[in-house]
């Protein structure tokens, strides 16, 4: 069997990677060929952070459950493995998104306020680390006319706000409902960001964070997924103090409570 590999050129220009990709047949057999891309490497940055918030949660809760297995509480190990179990459906939906090149099926509908216990639930244990208090106020229940990602997007908004605040705090996430449009606040009591960072923390590979404890991809990561669902992110700081990031996505259908 002769094989070709797939040749990649790639240029370093600014912050941005350029890649082109050239084809090359890998032949199986004689008379059969197979053509191989392979993705760019900042799309595969991004699917690895993507896959890192959900793969830290599983192994916490694998690890839970051990510990309550080794402890004789099966009720406790069993409710563990379920989180892990969440996790990792979330891991295999974000391949498929990939796979796929797409967030969510055309007609697809989200209830905001499950994705965001379903986000709050996932980041639980960095919150009761850092003794962050997260408050959801709502309004009505809205769905999305397409979404699941947004968990997603939630995950990496709560992160951040909670290792933020590494002393405690406060983190609100409020719901409102404008027109036709879902608008998602979240709101922190941390430093805030620096003027001079503000028009730059959606740029893949820009941090604030200390040196090796960051890549940069996480905002940028979600800032394309909102676009994708037709909506837009924005971030600022509080005059009280703290950052609210702003997001604003168009609805499939709302009820007020």
């Amino acid at each position: 069997m002769g094989l070709r590999s797939c040749q990649i050129q790639q240029n370093w220009s600014g912050k941005a990677w350029v890649n082109r990709a050239r084809q090359a047949p890998l032949s199986l057999e004689p008379g059969k060929a197979l053509t191989v891309t392979l993705p760019p490497p900042l799309t595969l940055y991004k699917m690895a952070h993507e896959l890192g918030n959900p793969l830290d949660g599983v192994m916490r809760y694998v690890s839970l459950a051990l510990r309550k297995l080794a402890e004789g509480n099966s009720m406790e190990t069993q409710r563990h493995l379920v989180d892990a179990q969440f996790g990792l459906q979330r891991m295999a939906e974000i391949l498929r998104g990939a796979a796929l090149n797409q967030t969510a099926a055309p007609g697809d509908t989200a209830e905001i306020d499950y994705l965001i216990e379903q986000a709050i639930h996932s980041t639980a244990h960095l919150a009761q680390q850092n003794g962050v208090n997260v408050v959801v106020e709502h309004q009505g229940i809205l769905y999305l006319r397409a979404g699941s990602n947004l968990h997603q997007v939630l995950c990496n908004l709560i992160k951040n706000a909670v290792e933020a605040m590494p002393h405690g705090g406060n983190l609100t996430i409020r719901t409102e409902h404008q027109a036709h449009t879902a608008v998602i606040r979240v709101c922190d009591t941390g430093p805030g960001i620096a003027a001079a960072d503000l028009p730059r923390i959606f740029e893949p590979f820009f941090s604030t964070k200390a040196a090796g404890t960051g890549t940069g991809l996480g905002l940028a990561v979600c800032k394309e997924i909102i676009e994708r669902l037709g909506g837009s992110i924005s971030a600022a700081n509080r005059p009280e103090g703290g950052c609210e990031f702003v997001i604003r996505l168009p609805l499939k259908v709302s009820s007020a409570s």
